[in-house]
């Protein structure tokens, strides 16, 4: 023991004891009764719990700090006042049992006898009643406190567990006969929220099995786990303004849109080579259709563009992730240096207990690598003013750059780092005169920088009593949190950092033009197709002011407002009559020409069409097509409604797959039919002289029978 110059403070090492009592035996006599029943009513209830210990609750017995894991409690140790005051201090609000009256004589005893009994009688039906409801009280406040604890919810399971303790000594005092205190309510039963599951922010080291859970700050912005775990990918996680460019400008700029589809071209080609590169070839024809839906967009931003539209085309955005080197190295750390970061001090509890007054104080960090000279240093002065104007959540903004990895020599830091921590301790300023005094220490461990180049959390301050104590326990005014993180540029293993990347990429929304889509891919056959029609519902549907009319063709006026009866029917040595041909295509068959461009219009017509590969196929062909008609805005705009339909058409199935409208074996029939009717198409424009056609259409049997 030894006392601090200036300031009469008295200092207790480890190995001191407490002085011996000079007084005389009558004041070192044992606790009383009811002391002793609610050390064992702990005790109880700690039997009754043997899982919280491991879950990082600690059960107060006798005591209001924090235990051992190995701690025994005898008659010895209850003639410590410290502990007994302190288990008092969880029974405020339950008496303790008063001492025994001392005996009356005899005539008093007849005197007060029947006063005694006729008021005992009327007292049993209440302490009955009172006894059952505090028994089905005790049982309601264990089963609320299992369940917070199975759920993870810690701090309510102890504030169960407190309740259920006090409980049962009121069920101990009317089990003896006794009343309850005056002014005792019976407590409201537990309320169902208390079991659900809370994320704690700040879980409870593994092998600290009898120190308290830990509480959640008011506003954590970073990882509270003290060891992350090393094998997980860290997420680095991008907006959707990651390419400069914001939706809102996007939806009214081409440029915008324009230049966001060509970054996502880019990426995803890059991607895709560094996929291909790495063996992963799932991932690398994923980014290589990407790749490919994005030029396609492109063309059809500048379709629009070029059409003379007002704004882009509608769009919608999807979630794009992959897990890749992080490229991003920390150009503010050499590869040498470790740098340590303090961001933020939090508490929700009275700060200024824990510091022994309103008094300003600073954060100290050390490690103690190198082995011949460790670091340390230590943040600027924190006004306790500047903390309370913060609400308990005040932004340090620390950081510092100190030498740390010698990557010729990596042997001994790594063998080091699997057990080596960085030590944070909090320290209270007193003045110049008296220097400062240590609150509270924690510790982050580094051993994550051998796969990680940063290892983060938000560790709680304990309270130590001097720098070399291994002792810890909670500070007296509440938990107390500091954001501290150990930053390299490169991890130990000197291999870039694995990390998950998170974007939004945009694609053209075809959906919002489903009906003009519907509307417009009929009118993609010529107007030699449109006049063999025979019904008036099929003229009606068919002809258009837009559609322009071939040589050599008309439609009567008639055709259109009235419907003329079938003819009758020929002899068959008969042929029908040929409308006239016109002079300069001596050699036209109609029905030829018919025939080809009934195919024609069955290959894009996308309504019918169920194989995605063919979709595919078909939606790949549309900007070349597109350059074949060499500035022709009437068939760049049908290109583009068929290039709409396709989308359309393969949303549609793929919503169908996914429902389970559409089983796998109507798919596979499906495509079988198709390819069926695709090779007599084929054959058709074959005998009819048309091989573009049957070219087309032996692609697209050849696309189905491999995706079959």
């Amino acid at each position: 023991m030894y006392l601090i110059a200036g300031r009469g403070r008295r200092k207790n090492t480890p190995q001191q004891k407490r002085p011996a009592d000079t007084g005389t035996q009558s004041q070192r006599q044992a606790p009383d009764d009811s002391s002793f029943l609610e050390h064992a009513a702990a005790s109880s209830a700690l039997a009754e719990f043997p899982d919280f210990a491991t879950a990082g609750i600690d059960i107060d017995i006798g005591g209001g700090g924090d235990a051992d894991a190995d701690a025994h409690f005898d008659e010895t140790a209850l003639d410590d006042p410290d502990l007994l005051s302190e288990f008092e201090a969880l029974h405020m609000h339950v008496e303790p049992r008063p001492n025994p009256e001392p005996e009356l004589e005899a005539e008093d005893v007849d005197e007060q006898g029947n006063e005694e009994v006729a008021g005992t009688r009327g007292d049993d039906s209440q302490n009955a009643e009172k006894l059952r409801v505090l028994v089905e009280r005790e049982s309601q406040f264990k089963a609320a406190a299992l369940a917070a604890k199975r759920a993870g919810n810690m701090q309510s399971a102890r504030t169960m567990l407190v309740q259920m303790k006090d409980t049962q000594s009121a069920i101990r005092l009317l089990q003896s006969g006794q009343s309850l205190p005056p002014g005792y309510t019976i407590p409201a039963q537990p309320l169902p929220h208390v079991a659900e599951a809370k994320p704690a922010s700040v879980p409870a080291p593994p092998k600290a099995p009898a120190k308290k859970a830990e509480v959640r700050p008011p506003k954590p912005a970073s990882t509270t786990k003290a060891t992350p775990r090393s094998a997980e990918p860290r997420l680095c996680e991008i907006t959707s303004d990651s390419h400069g460019r914001g939706f809102e400008e996007i939806a009214t700029s081409f440029a915008a849109m324009k230049s966001r589809l060509e970054s996502q071209a880019t990426e995803a080609t890059r991607l895709s080579a560094y996929f291909l590169r790495a063996g992963d070839k799932p991932m690398a024809l994923e980014f290589h259709r990407l790749k490919k839906r994005a030029v396609a967009d492109i063309a059809s931003v500048t379709s629009f563009e070029a059409n003379g539209r007002t704004l882009p085309p509608p769009f919608l955005h999807r979630e794009v992730r992959w897990t890749a080197p992080d490229e991003q190295q920390r150009r503010d750390i050499s590869a040498s240096e470790m740098q340590v970061s303090i961001g933020r001090v939090v508490s929700n509890g009275d700060l200024a207990m824990a510091l022994g007054g309103q008094s300003d104080f600073f954060i100290q960090w050390e490690s103690s690598w190198p082995r011949d000279k460790g670091s340390k240093a230590y943040t600027r002065t924190i006004k306790y003013r500047e903390f309370e104007e913060s609400q308990g959540d005040l932004d340090i903004g620390y950081s510092r750059n100190v030498e740390f990895v010698d990557r010729n020599i990596m042997r001994p830091l790594v063998r080091w780092v699997e057990r080596g921590k960085l030590v944070i301790e909090l320290y209270k300023y007193m003045g110049i005169l008296w220097g400062s005094q240590l609150i509270g220490r924690a510790s982050l461990p580094l051993a994550g920088l051998r796969t990680k180049a940063e290892v983060a959390g938000l560790v709680e301050i304990k309270a130590v009593s001097s720098s070399l104590a291994r002792t810890e326990r909670s500070l007296p005014g509440g938990p107390v949190f500091v954001d501290v993180a150990a930053r390299l540029r490169l991890p130990l293993s000197n291999k870039p950092e694995m990390v998950v990347h998170s974007e939004r990429w945009i694609y053209i929304d075809a959906q919002q033009h489903q009906e003009q889509v519907v509307a417009r891919v009929q009118l993609l056959g010529s107007a030699a197709a449109t006049t063999t029609a025979t019904t008036a519902a099929d003229v009606a549907s068919v002809v258009d002011d837009t559609v322009p009319d071939t040589p050599g063709t008309r439609v009567p006026e008639k055709q259109v407002t009235t419907v003329q009866p079938p003819p009758p029917p020929l002899p068959q040595d008969a042929s029908p009559q040929k409308p006239p041909v016109n002079s300069a295509e001596p050699h036209k068959n109609p029905e030829q020409d018919s025939e080809v461009e009934d195919i024609a219009a069955h290959l894009d017509s996308m309504e019918s069409v169920l194989s995605n590969a063919v979709l595919e196929f078909e939606l790949l062909q549309i900007p070349a097509r597109i350059r074949e008609a060499r500035g022709d805005k009437s068939v760049t705009s049908d290109l583009q409604d068929l290039e709409a339909s396709i989308k359309l058409r393969m949303s549609v199935v793929a919503a169908q797959v996914g429902a389970g409208a559409l089983t796998i074996d109507d798919y596979m029939g499906g495509v079988e039919k198709e390819i069926a009717q695709n090779k007599v198409w084929a054959l058709a424009a074959k005998r009819q002289g048309n091989k573009d056609l049957a070219i087309r259409a032996l692609k697209r049997v050849k696309a189905m029978q491999n995706e079959i």
